[in-house]
């Protein structure tokens, strides 16, 4: 190896090696040096993660990547996010460096995200360039540095361009890019690729393009100095329909001249079905399509921010037909002719007029009409359709899953009208009429049950309404007919308005229990917003929840997200309701209130059908008659449709003018402790009984009731969960307790300071007990304490009576100044015919003291006194 070829070897590792020491250097130093550039630049905040240099990424240019970018602006308070790009990175040349020239080979950016809205005053969100003072042309002559680029690539980009203004949305996802070419000459060929997966135009608050696959090929001479560009190979694709480009567009001042033709390339009716939405989402690949299609345009004039060129696309179809090959539902005869048109200037003097849409459907025709105009303001439209149309046709054509759907439809409709007066549903300057005729209809699905059937129906369209003039359905075992109409409802499918109506619902039997949905994931029943609908119902025969319901009528009415029932009557559970109450999703949390006034209603049947009765009043399961009630509850729904427990909440009250109650364990129980087999079955004449209901317990308020001659005052709490919190007090005659209760309560009388007296159970005894456990496994208490001062009082009460009756009988005016000693023996004998009367005492009754002394008379009158007068 000669020196000279060792030499320039040396030289390029030195070279190399000096280069990777410098990268190392300045590597720390260059995500600082990047942020201060964008913040001298920019009025935005650029936030970013480090940044990598590197000559071994696209040896033997320099890398430079940054990753996790994002631009931002505004405060604190509100952050907009104009952008992001996961990993930015650019690879140029070093050596062209040293002769001042700055050649990038490549750009690329991967998953950038971009927003740019435009706000209704015309302000941009992305205008945060700062003005540095000098024009860009002057500003790489000054220094000394030409910049080359050659390649500019992203991928996966998601892109929205917001026009408040104009209501117009554009938005791109899965967006690939790449262009090519030498920008920093005079003269080049710019080839550009284009694909995004998903494209979405909303223009003038109408959507032109839903979820369409376009992509964009092509190579352009692009004279650079003149700012003149002109089609060569290209091809602009949207879904399957594909479209080149033939002319020019220059510089032109404020805007860009366009002077170019268009025209759909090889077309057949099969690539224009692709830009249908509901054709193209599901078997296409299975469409056979045949027909003469044409598709071609003119744009000519200057293109600038407020203005566009004149434009000029006539799209014509003659005897087309398409079909599946593995469906046997033809379409055929497809005429369609159409334009659109714009003079120039103004993108709101775009017409679009396809005034012969023609087909047959299976033999049956169908025919339309669209005229559209002024569609960035006030929209007019007017349009037309007539024809008839099997359903099963159209589920034959576009099948939904789960979905049957079969009938006759006929339809003869037309509307003209500007958008504004639909959006403002003012009918008055709406030309809207037709008719709709459906018979035969069945529809079933397997998200809801049961079935539906449609015998007939009639829906008539007029400028302020549509009329639901008859119908006759059939759901399940259920029939109904439903009449009436709806105002406003221009401005409620185009606008914000409210829509209002009122029905007439008329039926023979309406089971509510078959109605059900049945999707997997169960949700709340959310009513709708801005509906303001009221109806007048008349039902023979209703049943809910095993409940069945005669004679129903009343009002119900949807409104604010509410559905409210007034003044609704039925016969039930053997006698008569009258109802009233509302469910509410408003907030999206169901909840419901509703008001019941019963009359002479059946205990059993009511506790049978009733689920709610079975968890507040429990005794009803063992209950025989007919009671009158009045309820007021509030509760929440689950998303089954069922009330949650632990939010019932309420008041009412519930009366009876005959009521058997059988083998009450609770009274069972307590008989059985008294030895009162009357409590077995109890019969209550007359009682009203109020109560409340919170947190899952039913509170009682003290209420009185008589069984037989036996007095009953009781109060207390019965759980859901069936547990008792009780209190009775009776006032029982002793002859209903048996021997094995009198001898239990005769033991209560050692309490009694009496005893000496030989007193006895008296004629009525107070009992006071108290029930706890639950239902079925009742714990009973008596109060001892409590029993035995009531039963002393009434001793105390009965001896007081005796006691002054007693003087009465015996007391004598000519008494008054006798000797004390011949008063003394009278009131004695006196106490002892009150503490024992018709009973004698012997001498054996006395008790002697140590004196020898008699003392009983000493010592029981005081006894006497002292319980009388406590």
């Amino acid at each position: 190896m000669n020196k000279a070829l060792k030499f320039s070897l040396l030289t390029v590792v030195l070279f190399i090696a000096g280069v990777l020491v410098f990268l190392q250097v300045i590597k720390p130093r260059v995500s600082s040096i990047i942020r201060d550039a964008l913040d001298e630049r920019l009025e935005a905040t650029v936030t970013s993660g480090e940044a990598d240099i590197t000559l071994f990424r696209s040896f033997p240019r320099v890398a430079v990547s940054l990753n996790d970018i994002r631009v931002l602006r505004g405060d604190s308070a509100a952050v907009d996010t104009l952008g992001s790009i996961d990993r930015f990175s650019v690879s140029f040349d070093v050596l062209p460096l040293l002769r001042g020239r700055l050649e990038v080979h490549s750009m690329r950016a991967d998953r950038p995200v971009v927003n740019v809205v435009k706000d209704e005053a015309g302000n941009i969100n992305w205008d945060m360039f700062r003005d540095s003072g000098r024009d860009g042309d002057s500003s790489a002559s000054e220094s000394g540095f030409s910049i080359r680029l050659r390649d500019v690539s992203f991928s996966d980009a998601h892109l929205v361009y917001r026009d408040e203004a104009l209501d117009t949305r554009v938005e791109m996802n899965g967006w690939d890019h790449r262009l090519r070419g030498d920008f920093s000459a005079s003269q080049s060929v710019l080839a550009t690729s284009n694909n995004a997966d998903s494209v979405r135009v909303v223009v003038g608050g109408v959507t032109w393009l839903d979820d369409v696959s376009v992509g964009f090929d092509a190579d352009i001479e692009a004279d650079l100095a003149e700012k003149v560009f002109g089609f060569r190979k290209n091809r602009l694709r949207i879904n399957e329909l594909g479209i080149v480009f033939d002319g020019r567009f220059e510089d032109a001042g404020e805007g860009m001249q366009v002077d170019m033709t268009f025209a759909a390339e090889d077309v057949v009716l099969r690539d224009l079905l692709s830009l249908v939405p509901a054709l193209y989402a599901q078997g296409f690949g299975s469409i056979e399509a045949d027909g003469a299609v044409s598709l071609n345009g003119v744009l000519n004039g200057v293109w600038t921010e407020s203005a566009i060129p004149s434009l000029n696309l006539d799209v014509d179809v003659t005897d087309g037909s398409f079909g599946y090959r593995d469906r046997n539902v033809p379409v055929d005869r497809i005429e369609l002719h159409g334009t659109v048109s714009n003079p120039g200037g103004h993108p709101d003097s775009t017409v679009i007029s396809f005034p012969e849409i023609s087909l047959q459907l299976d033999g049956r025709p169908l025919e339309a009409g669209v005229d559209v105009k002024r569609p960035f303001s006030d929209f007019f439209l007017d349009g037309s359709l007539s024809g008839r149309v099997l359903l099963e046709d159209v589920v034959e054509l576009y099948p939904v899953e789960g979905l049957e759907l079969a009938g006759d439809m006929r339809m003869d409709l037309r509307v003209r009208a500007p958008l504004q007066e639909l959006l403002e549903g003012r009918g008055n300057a709406i030309l809207a009429d037709g008719v709709v005729d459906v018979s035969d209809v069945r529809l079933a699905s397997g998200q809801f049950r049961p079935s539906i059937s449609v015998n007939q129906a009639r829906v008539r369209l007029s400028p302020s309404a549509i009329v639901l003039e008859s119908s006759d359905v059939v759901a399940g075992k259920s029939d109904f007919s439903l009449k009436g109409r709806l105002t406003g409802y221009s401005g409620y499918l185009f606008g914000d308005r409210d829509l209002e109506g009122s029905f007439s619902l008329a039926s023979g039997t309406l089971v509510l229990d078959e109605f059900e949905n049945l999707e997997e994931e169960k949700g709340p029943l959310l009513l709708p917003s801005r509906v303001s609908i009221a109806m007048d119902a008349v039902v023979g025969r209703a049943v809910l929840n095993d409940m069945e319901f005669r004679d129903v009528r009343g009002g119900v009415s949807l409104k604010d997200e509410k559905i409210s029932l007034t003044g609704m009557t039925a016969s039930t559970l053997g006698g008569k309701v009258n109802l009233k109450g509302y469910y509410s999703s408003k907030g999206g949390t169901p909840e419901t209130w509703f008001s019941a006034d019963a009359s002479e209603v059946n205990v059993v049947t009511s506790y049978q059908s009733v689920p709610l009765l079975q968890k507040v009043a429990p005794v009803a399961e063992y209950s025989r008659g007919d009671v009158s009630a009045e309820l007021d509850m509030n509760m929440m729904l689950d998303d089954a449709f069922q009330p949650v427990l632990e939010t019932l909440t309420g008041k009412g009250s519930v009366s009876t003018t005959g009521l058997k109650v059988e083998n009450f364990p609770p009274l069972n129980r307590l008989g059985l402790l008294l030895d009162m087999t009357l409590l077995d079955t109890i019969d209550i004449a007359d009682v009203s009984i109020d109560f409340a209901v919170d947190d899952g317990r039913v509170s009682t308020p003290p209420f009185s009731f008589s069984l037989n001659d036996i007095e009953v005052n009781a109060s207390g709490v019965t759980g859901f969960d069936r547990s008792l919190d009780w209190k009775l007090e009776m006032k029982v005659p002793r002859r209903y307790i048996g021997p094995a209760g009198r001898t239990m309560l005769s033991g209560l009388l050692q309490k009694l300071p009496l005893k000496g007296l030989g007193a006895s159970l008296p004629d009525t005894l107070m009992i006071d007990a108290a029930i706890g456990g639950t239902v079925s496994e009742p714990k009973i208490g008596l109060d001892v304490e409590k029993t035995a001062s009531r039963m002393i009082e009434q001793a105390a009460k009965g001896i007081g009576e005796r006691f002054t009756g007693a003087l009465g009988a015996r007391g004598d005016s000519s008494a008054v100044g006798k000797d004390s000693s011949d008063v003394s023996p009278g009131i004695f004998d006196v106490l002892k015919g009150v503490v024992a009367p018709g009973q004698e005492r012997d001498s054996s009754e006395a008790s002697p003291d140590s004196t020898g002394q008699d003392t009983s008379r000493d010592q029981v009158i005081p006894g006497v006194l002292k319980n009388l007068f406590k």
